[in-house]
């Protein structure tokens, strides 16, 4: 993913954690679609480099926990 410079980066981390089906998905400030994920139960995944106008959507009953952390 391409992001201006004047664009704040920041990482996000998500974990699923309860065992329901619910995925992450990701699109640019065009709304356009980065990635669609599942999310594996208990396992976290990094998503770096994303920039302020990233959306972040949750799809499914899952609860899920997400940290932002500034670049």
């Amino acid at each position: 993913m391409k992001l201006s410079e004047n664009l704040k980066e920041y990482s996000a981390s998500i974990e699923l954690l309860t065992d329901t089906k619910t995925s992450v998905l990701l699109l640019d400030q065009n709304k356009e679609l980065l990635a669609y994920l599942k999310l594996p139960y208990k396992q976290k995944i990094i998503l770096n480099n994303l920039g302020d106008k990233a959306t972040i959507g949750i799809i499914g009953t899952g609860e899920v926990a997400i940290i932002y952390e500034n670049n």
